[in-house]
This record gives C-alpha cells, structure tokens and sequence, in this order.
C-alpha cells in the first residue's frame, strides 16, 4: 500500500522540512564548536572552510581566483587520500595487555612530548629509571612542557590499605607491594619537582583508588593519545591487566571521556605533604 503523494506540498510540510534542515544546521555548528573547542578534525574543517569561502565569492561573480580554487580542491584530495590511508592501517585504538602496548613504542612517543598527563595509584609502570630520564632530559627541557601527576596520598592510610587489597593481595604473582612502590615514587616525584626545568612539573595526590590509571601524552593536541589501564578484581600479574590505547583521531568521544576524568582528578587533588 503507498500513501498517496500531494502534487503541492502543504504549508505545515514546508514548516517542517524548514524546521528540521534548522535543527541539522544548529546540531552540525555545535558539532562544528566543539570539535575546534577541543582542538579536533581542524584540517577537515580548514578544507571546508575554504571550500564554503570559494562557494561563497563564486555567487557574486568569479571572485575567487583560479590558484585558491586549485588549493582547496587538491588540499580537499589530500585529505581523503590521509583519512583513506589512516584507515587502512592498523588502529590506534588497542585493546592489550601491557606487552602490547609497549610494542607500540611507548617510550619514543613520550620522547617528542609537550604535554604528559599521569593518574596512577602509585604509577610504578611509568615511573621507571628509562621514563623518568625521558622527562626529564626530552619532555621537561622544552619550555612550553607541561607535565602533570596524580598518584594516592600517601598519608591516607585507609586508603593505601584499601589500594594494597586491590593491587598487591589481588594479584596471584604480585612484584613490589603497593606501599613500598607509593614510597619510591613519591621519592621519585619530589626529586623532580625540586630540580630546575624549562618546562613546568607538577604533581597532587588522591584520596583513594578508583581502579584505573591513566597516562595521556599531548592529550590537548589533535594527534594525542591515551593509555588506560583497568585494575580488576584479579589478575596474574600486573603485566595481564586490560589495557586501552586511544587517539583523538579514532575515539573521539572515549578519548574526550578519559581527558575529562583526568580533568576531574586534577582539580580534586591536593597537594602532597611536606
């Protein structure tokens, strides 16, 4: 059965379609906000800029000249052909163990970093001697770095006791126990925060566990990425917890979710005790 198609459309279907071609236009300049509040797809937006712009001097006669056309349209091809190749490749976004996310070269990315975020109760498996000289002699010797840390208060004893639990008794082949790497990493911390940088370092400590840890490296710029390790209720060994690797490019929407709770985290934190 079809329904029978007016030869003229009534006034309250044009209010209609006028009413929803609105709505798409506001929900696509929001989308459109949002994407440049966050610092997203700029080169797709940049493309279509120009294109709008070239339409635009098209109306009121062949104002946009020959050379400008060539340029957003070969810069338009240019981008497909990046997006097509992206997407060919294998993803960014990884779901792993810790072996697999080291195989992604972890520390070289690290080495051309600006910005680096780090939430982890302890953050033992960042931390370590090879990392540390990375910030220091790479991440911190340029002076827009911005290198900020979140690890557990290691004065809030419940806590620790709480974090222990779940960290170390958890684990069937636990390594360091919990509290003597909170120990070595607030040593590790306060080392530098006290030594002299270009670039700037903070660190703050949490009330308690929220079982996940996160490292971002230039989570603001538009190829950032995020690591996101899941703790659980019971694992092998450290090395076996569920690891998510992400990128602006590929997650948007999950990449924004673990910026904002690392976001959250900060301003909650407190400064450590002397």
């Amino acid at each position: 059965m079809f329904w029978p198609v007016p030869s003229e459309p009534s006034g309250a279907i044009v209010v209609l379609v006028r009413r929803f071609g609105e709505v798409r236009l506001r929900g696509a300049l929001v989308q459109v906000r949002e994407d440049l509040r966050r610092r997203r797809n700029l080169e797709a937006h940049a493309v279509t800029a120009g294109a709008l712009a070239c339409a635009l001097l098209s109306v009121f006669g062949d104002l946009a000249p020959q050379g400008l056309r060539w340029a957003v349209l070969t810069s338009g091809v240019a981008l497909l052909v990046a997006r097509a190749a992206a997407s060919e490749r294998t993803p960014s976004s990884l779901l792993g163990n810790r072996q697999a996310i080291e195989d992604r070269r972890l520390g070289k990315r690290l080495s051309t970093a600006r910005e680096v975020w780090l939430f982890a109760p302890s953050g033992k498996n960042v931390l370590t001697s090879p990392n540390g000289d990375v910030l220091r002699r790479h991440v911190l010797s340029r002076s827009d770095a911005d290198v900020r840390v979140v690890v557990l208060d290691d004065g809030a004893e419940a806590a620790v006791r709480l974090a222990t639990r779940q960290l170390t008794e958890a684990t069937r082949f636990p390594g360091q126990p919990f509290p003597d790497s909170l120990r070595t990493a607030m040593s590790c911390l306060r080392g530098l925060a006290s030594a002299r940088h270009a670039g700037a370092f903070r660190f703050r400590v949490y009330g308690f566990n929220p079982g996940f840890s996160i490292f971002a490296v230039d989570p603001t710029a538009s190829d950032g990425a995020i690591l996101v390790e899941l703790h659980g209720v019971r694992n092998g060994s450290t090395a076996d917890r569920m690891h998510l690797w992400l990128t602006r490019l590929e997650q948007p929407q999950w990449y924004d979710y673990w910026c904002d709770q690392f976001r959250h985290i900060w301003a909650t934190a407190t400064a450590p005790s002397d």
